[in-house]
């Protein structure tokens, strides 16, 4: 909501619909409104969601700023792999800006995972323990400015950004590399939370000083406290139905408020986080089309899910969780 003092007394403007069919309740037919007081209300559905633009390239992590997206592919063979950032301005026409310099160990195997903060992109490597630093400052010319080796890094799957530090989930490392990026010319390694045994962590999320990792091994959900990020402390291992139990296989989480949501095979679970220490399971959702999908981002009361099979028909799934 928008605030602000006017003083009027009938509202600002309106605009309508001519049918009620398509919003979530009959009655009121306004998608936008601006109340007299100047508050701003949108009600609606995403009903149809369409394509707006593509570009042919195959893409292992992607982060959009404003105009800009910046990706991770690859063109050809595995060792021909990009930084690429492009201007998606217009969606249905996304333009390559600029190509990363082929600098650093790191970039002939570079394979997944990308966060940004502020001027910089950090790029993580799927292959050898390495995370690559860009300035990102001019998009035309993103400049190769440091490297981070360390074998903690090995196989990173996900990567995430809180304050000053990076979160990247490691494959080979079986748990969470923490790196501190405040001087992003002079990544520092920190540590890396081993939870213990054989884990497999792809896409976690952060709400607050807590980590949320899923652990398609063991098919639980992982609540880490970060709030000292060289110490972090696992405050519960949410197992529902025990090994290979009712999760079905998680590969991702996402954290609104009170609820995660966490992605398995076919499942899409709705747990309430609000006691980190007693996880609490409010619902599951089985549904077919979730079959391979691997990611799940939350953008208000809609969850978009990916899916990892490039046949599948619904490469892009939407919820409405509105009911949750």
């Amino acid at each position: 909501a928008i605030e602000s003092t006017q003083g009027q007394t009938q509202d600002l403007f309106r605009v309508g619909t001519s049918s009620n069919a398509t919003l979530p309740t009959t009655t009121d037919a306004s998608y936008f409104s601006v109340s007299a007081y100047g508050n701003t209300t949108i009600t609606g559905k995403v009903l149809n969601p369409t394509l707006a633009g593509s570009y042919a390239t195959s893409t292992y992590g992607i982060a959009v700023r404003g105009d800009y997206a910046y990706v991770v592919k690859r063109d050809g063979g595995a060792t021909n792999v990009h930084f690429v950032i492009f201007d998606v301005s217009d969606p249905a026409n996304p333009v390559v800006v600029s190509t990363a310099v082929n600098q650093g160990t790191a970039y002939s195997d570079l394979r997944s995972g990308i966060a940004v903060e502020g001027n910089f992109a950090y790029v993580g490597n799927f292959g050898s323990g390495f995370i690559s630093v860009y300035d990102i400052s001019k998009p035309k010319s993103p400049q190769w400015v440091a490297e981070l080796s360390n074998g903690n890094l090995a196989r990173i799957m996900d990567m995430k950004i809180r304050g000053k530090y990076l979160y990247a989930s490691t494959y080979d490392g079986d748990g969470i590399a923490i790196v501190d990026i405040s001087n992003p010319y002079l990544p520092v390694f920190v540590t890396e939370f081993e939870p213990g045994g054989q884990r497999i962590i792809n896409m976690f999320d952060i709400s607050g000083n807590y980590l949320y990792a899923p652990d398609a091994l063991l098919d639980s959900l992982l609540i880490i406290d970060i709030t000292n990020p060289a110490s972090p402390v696992l405050l519960d291992e949410f197992q529902p139905g025990g090994l290979n139990g009712n999760l079905n296989g998680v590969t991702s989480v996402a954290v609104q408020g009170k609820l995660a949501y966490i992605l398995g095979n076919n499942l899409l679970s709705v747990v309430d986080v609000s006691d980190p220490y007693n996880p609490v399971l409010v619902k599951q959702t089985g549904s077919g089309i979730l079959n391979t999908s691997l990611d799940i981002k939350l953008s208000g009361r809609y969850a978009y899910i990916g899916n990892l099979s490039a046949s599948a028909a619904h490469g892009l799934t939407i919820f409405d969780l509105a009911s949750s």
